[in-house]
């Protein structure tokens, strides 16, 4: 019975080893779309419903198993959690009007659709992770009625990022002109949820460069900062502008930069010169070399935008570059061996129990069929095998004479003899005679 359960044990772990349990996911659904933070969890909804787990999130794309995507698409579109796409909204409100569906209601309908439509372009804009659009009109009574329309649109930056003075202009002549001509830009009022920043609708000071200082001023701030950011092309780098303009005539007299680079692009730099090292980081007197060397190549990839409004040849003095030490110490080597460690656990602690299981399964079989294994040919059974006879007081027959003397004669004891022959013959019969002699001696 041991034999049996132990190869059943056997069986269940080598079939289940081979099943599909232990595929890891191959592939990544939608073709490999990356999608935001709501539309996953309006997906991750649809599986749970579904009763589907097998499935990972990496960097917002959904990865499946080859053979289970249909279910994954079927779930998805079971519970309508498919992502839109553009221009959905309007042909659903087109497809949904029909013949009793007219005027007001079918305006009503249309403007419900572009709001949504505004909302999914908005959301699909860099940096944004979710926006929200609502618009409203209202008509004026009286001999020349006119109509009033403003707009409100709330932004939810993706973490780590805010709403700059940039994207709330782009989202205000983007609402404005796919709503309408009775829409202005500077009558579209944004919102950053983030940090709670309204960008109010005082007008847009890049439609206006000359109308005062102060616009002028920080329009042209803001177009130094997006020019540097795109020439350096360092992530995470921070530009300031300070733009001077001559009284009279708002012409930039000079202008001054600070870039503060994140140290982790000097350990960037240095491992890329280094790839055979190490994980820690540099020491201290390499990464303050790297930066020296990194921070005169930003000031001669800088210093030529400045044209006629650089001073000097170094471009020291208007170029400031320092650098945004991390808080947190990079993790060791040890630490960083350790995740991974325990991040394989977390994923294969069922196949280690199963294999365990196994190992455990073939002890046990071999051990049995160790014990089972019969008797070679002309082998024996030892003395251990046989029956042994304890008693008080043995009779006097059956205590052990001392070893004979073999220099002496022997003597002829022809009841031992017949005793012998008895046992070789019929060991049964020479058991029920030392039973009677044990009885007659007590």
């Amino acid at each position: 019975m041991t034999a049996a359960v132990s190869l059943v044990l056997v069986v269940a772990c080598l079939a289940w080893l081979g099943s599909d349990q232990l595929s890891e996911p191959d592939v990544q659904l939608m073709g490999g779309e990356q999608f935001s933070a709501t539309q996953l969890r309006a997906m991750e909804s649809a599986f749970g419903k579904a009763g589907l787990t097998d499935y990972c999130v990496e960097q917002g794309r959904i990865c499946v198993a080859r053979s289970r995507q249909a279910k994954y698409m079927a779930a998805l579109v079971d519970e309508e959690a498919l992502p839109a796409d553009f221009g959905q909204y309007l042909r659903e409100s087109v497809q949904g009007s029909g013949f009793l569906v007219y005027g007001s209601r079918q305006e009503a309908q249309t403007k419900v659709a572009i709001q949504s439509e505004l909302q999914l372009t908005i959301s699909n804009l860099k940096g944004i992770e979710k926006a929200s659009v609502h618009i409203a009109e209202e008509t004026t009574r009286g001999l020349r009625p006119q109509k009033n329309v403003t707009a409100s649109v709330a932004l939810l930056p993706q973490a780590g990022q805010t709403v700059d003075e940039a994207t709330a202009a782009v989202v205000r002549h983007l609402v404005a002109s796919t709503w309408g001509a009775s829409l202005k830009p500077e009558s579209v009022t944004v919102v950053d949820l983030s940090t709670k920043r309204l960008f109010p609708c005082t007008g847009d000071a890049s439609t206006a460069p000359g109308s005062s200082y102060a616009a002028t001023k920080k329009k042209l701030e803001i177009d130094w900062q997006e020019k540097v950011t795109r020439v350096l092309g360092i992530a995470g780098a921070l530009v300031a502008a300070n733009v001077e303009l001559d009284a009279q005539s708002h012409a930039p007299r000079s202008v001054n930069l600070s870039v503060a680079v994140p140290q982790a692009h000097y350990e960037q730099v240095w491992r890329s010169r280094h790839p055979g090292a190490a994980v820690n980081a540099p020491e201290g007197h390499e990464l303050h070399l790297i930066e020296q060397e990194e921070s005169a190549k930003i000031r001669a990839a800088v210093l030529p935008l400045l044209g006629s409004l650089a001073t000097e040849k170094d471009g020291a003095a208007q170029v400031a570059v320092s650098t945004i030490h991390s808080s947190a110490a990079p993790a060791s080597s040890h630490t960083v061996y350790r995740d991974r460690a325990l991040q394989w656990l977390a994923l294969h602690w069922q196949s280690l129990g199963v294999a365990a299981l196994l190992l455990a399964a073939l002890w046990m079989l071999r051990g049995t069929l160790e014990k089972t294994h019969p008797l070679e040919p002309g082998t024996e059974a030892t003395p251990r095998d046989g029956l042994f006879l304890v008693t008080d007081h043995p009779p006097e027959s059956m205590v052990a004479d001392p070893a004979p003397d073999p220099s002496q004669p022997q003597p002829h004891d022809p009841w031992r003899e017949e005793l012998a022959g008895i046992v070789r013959q019929d060991p049964r019969a020479a058991a029920s005679v030392l039973k009677t002699w044990i009885g007659n001696a007590s």
